[in-house]
């Protein structure tokens, strides 16, 4: 949070110690100090500068993905190598091999189709492709750039290498690009892969138009969030993400914000204020 150190992200199909950082397009990496195991009741860190320096401070924030690995369905074109499911949160995570192949399936385990898709390619250098079921059809983003929302399929927007195509109850499809779909299927490359879906009353996914205000722009929930990331869509802006556990005061003004695509530490901004509602 006051330091230049980024996001981490860590999770039980690829094992403690794994790291990727979400405003980086780099390679999985081994850090043995970092999240040295995952426990049924929270995690075990060791001294990772980016994780436990001497009096900095830190945010963590945390997805149950189930008590067990999942038995991944082989019917599809892609079979994952791994993967957590937890029905009830509705949150999936799912390893993968690409095969290079065009339009394959690979199956996200909910049962429902995801509201919200992230993917990281983990043996190579990739950007994040995001899928989230308000853009428009084979448009998605990228987590760790603030492009506005970009065309896989094709030469759109000049995204070489495709992204996350058709979603539905059961997998998700790849898209090709202009010239291939390295961000979600290079051959012989690992991937992994976030997946949520929407349930009433705990999470919610959407868009909303601003307007410009002081008093911003009323956006139902159903709801008390805990926890908001915010992109825009239609231009180029950071990912803004607020949460009810660092310095967020009750009400509008000077909330503290990170950004998802960057490795600063928090800010505030008047230009960056939520206000948590009831609903």
């Amino acid at each position: 949070r006051d330091h230049t150190n980024g996001q981490m992200f860590t999770d039980a199909v690829r094992g403690a110690t794994k790291v990727v950082y979400g405003h980086f397009d780099l390679a999985e990496g081994t850090e043995a100090q970092s999240i040295k195991s995952f426990l049924s009741d929270g995690y075990k860190i060791g001294t990772f500068a980016n994780n436990n320096t001497n009096t900095h401070d830190y945010v963590s924030w945390n997805w149950d993905a189930g008590t067990s690995a999942a038995t991944p369905s082989s019917s599809y074109n892609i079979t994952p190598t791994g993967q957590w499911v937890n029905p009830t949160a509705s949150f999936s995570i799912t390893g993968y091999t690409g095969n290079g192949t065009a339009s394959q399936t690979i199956p996200h385990g909910l049962s429902v189709a995801p509201d919200l898709i992230i993917v990281k390619g983990r043996s190579f250098q990739i950007n994040w492709p995001v899928y989230h079921s308000s853009l428009a059809t084979n448009k998605g983003l990228f987590l760790d750039l603030d492009n506005k929302a970009n065309t896989w399929v094709g030469a759109g927007d000049g995204v070489t290498g495709g992204g996350i195509q058709t979603v539905n109850n059961n997998t998700w499809t790849t898209a090709v690009g202009s010239s291939n779909d390295n961000n979600v299927n290079k051959s012989g490359e690992t991937y992994i892969s976030y997946a949520w879906s929407a349930i009433s009353g705990y999470s919610a996914f959407g868009s909303y138009t601003g307007n410009g205000n002081n008093s911003g722009t009323f956006v139902y929930t159903g709801f008390r969030p805990k926890w908001l990331m915010v992109k825009r869509t239609d231009d180029a802006a950071s990912w803004a993400i607020n949460d009810s556990e660092r310095d967020f005061n009750g009400e509008f003004g000077n909330d503290a914000t990170l950004l998802a695509d960057s490795h600063n530490g928090e800010f505030t901004s008047s230009s960056l204020n939520v206000d948590f509602l009831s609903n």
